[in-house]
Order: C-alpha cells, then structure tokens, then sequence
C-alpha cells in the first residue's frame, strides 16, 4: 500500500510525501527479503526525486533497479528502468546521452513486440533528437509514434506528438 500511496501522491505532484512512502516500501520489502518489490518501488522514487531536481540520487536508485532486474532477467522493467535514466538525461540537457538510454530500451521493447512502450520512447527519442538538431530522424520517430497512438485511438498522445512535431 505504501508503494500506492507513493504513486498516487507523485501523480498529485506531492513529491515529498511520495519520497518518504516510497523510501518506507523499499525499506520494509528489503527487510522482508522482497528484492524484486523493492526494485519496483525504486522505479517510482526515482520519478518523484526528479521531479524534485535530484538527479544524481534518482540515477543511483535507477542503477540500483536496473542492476536488480538485469541479474533476475527481468528485460522488460530494466528497459522501463533505462527509459527512465533518457529521462533524467534529458532533463539535465545531456541529449546524446538521453538518446543511449533511449536507443537501449527501445531495442528491448522492439524484442518484445511492445508497441505501447516503443511508442513512448519514440516520443522520447523525438525530443532528444531535435535537441541534437538531427530533425529527419527526430520526425521519424515521432511519426512512429503518432501511428501507434493513433492506432490506439489515444487523442491526447496523438496530439502531444503533434505538438512535438510542430
């Protein structure tokens, strides 16, 4: 409920409550021996601390998830994992290496046929790549991701790749 709450807080843009609810989970699951929940949880406190501009503590949480699901062969949530570090990347405007974590979880979601997910770091990648001024391949991937959203009759997606295509 802790790692709910944590979501449900961060949604609300309440990231210091998140925080704490998150750091609790991770806590109780690891004293229980839960390495894979703790992970997991790790997921959302990295979110909440960069919302809050705390990169390098959110990137030494990501790494500690992605390391967890890497060692138990878990490629979809350490492809999440690094989808997530692109973000912290980007935010702090270091777009090539954005752009490295993207292209990595991109080839694993491309493995696994997850459409929802590539979707989601095409959209990512887009951004990266008009930071880098690579236009073509920045409209490219944002193209393939207006297509699926589209596919998925997702309007508000569709649109905010429209905006970013703009």
């Amino acid at each position: 409920l802790l790692r709910a709450r944590g979501h449900a807080l961060r949604a609300l843009a309440r990231y210091p409550a998140a925080l704490a609810d998150y750091r609790r989970a991770i806590s109780l699951y690891e004293k229980l021996g839960e390495r894979d929940e703790a992970a997991k949880s790790r997921i959302g406190l990295v979110d909440a601390l960069m919302y809050l501009g705390r990169y390098e503590p959110a990137r030494v949480e990501a790494e500690k998830a992605r390391a967890h699901f890497e060692a138990v062969g878990d490629h979809a949530r350490r492809a999440r994992v690094e989808t997530n570090l692109g973000n912290l990347y980007h935010r702090r405007d270091e777009h090539a290496a954005a752009l490295a974590w993207y292209d990595r979880a991109r080839a694993e979601f491309v493995k696994q046929a997850d459409s929802g997910a590539q979707a989601l770091v095409d959209y990512n990648r887009g951004n990266a790549l008009g930071m880098l001024g690579r236009t073509d391949e920045a409209r490219a991937a944002f193209l393939a991701a207006r297509a699926v959203y589209a596919a998925e009759r997702l309007p508000a997606r569709v649109a905010q790749v429209d905006y970013g295509l703009a």
